[in-house]
């Protein structure tokens, strides 16, 4: 994690798959490759590791939340909806699960629904990062 924070993902890249190499089926160790890869632009194998997470743990909401937005991003929204759905009823307090569901709302150009979900952003980011984000967005849409 330390190394794609720094910028480095070739090198995060070749850690991720020394580890699972060691632990194929540690759905944490699957969600933080598929994310690195999300971040290099390859979603075919961020998808592929996501959904290796979703088989390993398949009540786990990260691997799911995690699918959706990868789906959203190739324009797979209905599938992408369907990911992110379950990853908010597997928790309903997944802050992020509900900003990726607003994010395919807003690609299915539904505005009611994107608002939705960017309110419960905003009740559920304790740290108000992307809440205050929801807020200024739900505040334009008003206007």
């Amino acid at each position: 994690m330390a190394l794609q924070c720094e910028g480095r993902l070739d090198a995060a890249s070749g850690q991720y798959e020394k580890a699972l190499r060691l632990a194929p089926d540690d759905p944490l160790t699957l969600v933080d490759f598929g994310s690195l890869l999300t971040a290099k632009g390859e979603l075919d194998g961020a998808m592929k590791e996501f959904r290796i997470a979703v088989d390993v743990r398949p009540n786990f909401f990260l691997p799911h939340g995690y699918l959706c937005d990868a789906l959203r991003r190739r324009g797979n929204l209905g599938d992408a909806l369907s990911e992110c759905r379950k990853a908010v009823e597997l928790e309903p307090d997944y802050w992020m699960g509900h900003y990726f569901l607003a994010l395919v709302y807003k690609d299915k150009q539904d505005s009611k629904a994107e608002m939705g979900e960017y309110r419960e952003v905003a009740r559920l980011d304790l740290k108000k990062s992307q809440g205050t984000f929801c807020w200024r967005r739900i505040a334009r849409e008003r206007q």
